[in-house]
């Protein structure tokens, strides 16, 4: 077995999924696998036998922990240092009870997959192409096995967003189009690659995109994302419960201000936008059309004045919105006010 000194890895018994924390790895099997019909996760931590089966999730296993293991994230949460060189690195793994697991010392853990279990996987995913490949060779039937699983994956992805994490089918279909086009693109690329004799190394899809943080840094320096700033309004006096006691203390009040000026220079560097506000809107029959044609705007000092200079017309509107639309004695408890500038 691998040690933590000689720079080995965890890796997935499912999938190429590898981390240098064992965490990450639990993470990934639970939310990748977690729905597989052999899925089988033990505990492992010092010497627990606590089992997760097919349908369990992470949060079910971090409640576990919370309960039985004090120091668990400290246990799970131990680096491994990579190799040096850009070979792969040894796999940190055990076999043990007929088990494939992945184990380190100290941390435990193990992905209870029997080889019954994975012969059985086999010979029912190779059952399905049978009839089409019986006198097929070695390497058919391979890669027939190899579309079945990936295609069972992509269920069990579909499936994960739409119970877990409650996407409506509206949106579930545009995830399907958008990381098929994806795939496509990718798939592309690498083959355009290949022929032009580039050897380099895997690339994901997401990379530099994986994390809220990446993701919003990419969206400023490239999409020019403006963030709401906290601003305080000042502090309020309320109860809270702290363990079996209810006391009073200070809140600060904040409202989130979205940088208007900003905003603005945003829209105006649009094209059409900018066209679309320097166009003239007032009309010449004495009809009222646009806020333009009213009095007000004809007789203010500062839009009556005729210099030929461009004059933008904010209107700030303002609206309560609830948030979780609740019914009966819930009503107005998640409600907010928002103020929207409209030119």
């Amino acid at each position: 077995m691998s040690t933590a000194g000689e720079g080995s890895l965890y890796n997935c018994s499912f999938c190429a999924y590898r981390s240098n924390i064992k965490l990450d790895l639990i993470k990934h099997l639970f939310e990748a696998h977690g729905l597989d019909a052999t899925f089988r996760y033990q505990c492992g931590i010092s010497s627990c036998t606590r089992v997760f089966a097919s349908g369990s999730c992470f949060d079910a296993f971090r409640g576990h922990c919370i309960r039985k293991h004090l120091n668990w994230q400290q246990m799970l949460t131990i680096s491994l240092e990579p190799t040096q060189d850009n070979k792969d690195p040894p796999v940190d793994s055990t076999m043990s009870d007929g088990l494939s697991a992945i184990h380190s010392e100290g941390a435990g853990g193990s992905v209870a997959i029997s080889s019954h279990d994975c012969e059985e996987a086999s010979i029912r995913y190779s059952d399905v192409f049978t009839d089409d490949i019986e006198h097929g060779s070695n390497e058919q039937l391979t890669l027939a096995v190899q579309k079945e699983t990936i295609k069972r994956d992509a269920a069990k992805f579909i499936l994960n967003l739409k119970e877990r994490y409650k996407l409506t089918q509206a949106s579930l279909d545009y995830t399907i189009k958008a990381v098929d086009h994806l795939m496509f693109l990718s798939s592309k690329m690498a083959k355009q690659s290949l022929a032009e004799g580039d050897q380099g190394q895997y690339s994901s899809l997401f990379d530099d995109l994986q994390t809220e943080y990446l993701q919003t840094k990419y969206f400023k320096e490239n999409f020019g994302l403006i963030e709401p700033v906290a601003c305080e309004l000042g502090t309020s006096f309320r109860y809270q419960q702290m363990g079996t006691k209810r006391r009073l203390v200070e809140v600060t009040e904040t409202f989130q201000y979205v940088p208007l000026l900003p905003n603005l220079e945003k829209l105006l560097n649009n094209k059409d936008i900018f066209q679309e506000i320097a166009k003239l809107h007032a009309r010449n029959d004495h009809l009222i059309g646009d806020f333009c044609d009213a009095a007000f705007y004809q007789n203010h000092s500062l839009f009556s004045n005729c210099d030929g200079s461009l004059k933008l017309q904010l209107i700030l509107y303002y609206d309560d919105v609830e948030i979780t639309n609740p019914l009966g004695s819930q009503r107005g408890k998640h409600k907010l006010g928002k103020i929207q500038v409209m030119e």
